[in-house]
């Protein structure tokens, strides 16, 4: 995508709202660090329960290899946690790269932003 599209779309959407294209991209900076902020949370919220699945996971394992030994129960329950956890580390994976992407380099977040709403 050029340059001259970008800033094509940005003084289009400023025009729509009466306003400087200046003041839209000001206002999309100030918007990285809301969106890097909520992403940081969103990334504790998923490590937090990653590391509930996991724990869970392991003591359901252990009480079974407990009661009966090493099965296929103990077995199709490691694969569960396994599975679960996967579930849970993609989100917290993506919330930290938003993050990481919006407080470090929130200039790009920014275009990256406006090219997402161009596609």
């Amino acid at each position: 995508m050029k340059e001259e599209t970008i800033t094509k779309y940005i003084d289009q959407l400023a025009q729509s709202l009466n306003v400087a294209s200046e003041h839209v991209y000001e206002a999309l900076i100030k918007q990285a660090m809301v969106s890097g902020i909520m992403s940081v949370v969103w990334a504790v919220i998923f490590g937090i329960a990653t590391v509930i699945v996991i724990c869970v996971g392991i003591m359901s394992a252990k009480r079974e290899y407990d009661r009966y030994g090493f099965d296929h129960d103990v077995f199709i329950t490691l694969i569960m946690t396994l599975i679960a956890t996967s579930f849970v580390v993609i989100p917290f994976g993506v919330a930290v790269e938003n993050a990481l992407t919006a407080l470090l380099n929130p200039e790009y977040w920014a275009i990256n932003e406006v090219l997402n709403a161009i596609k």
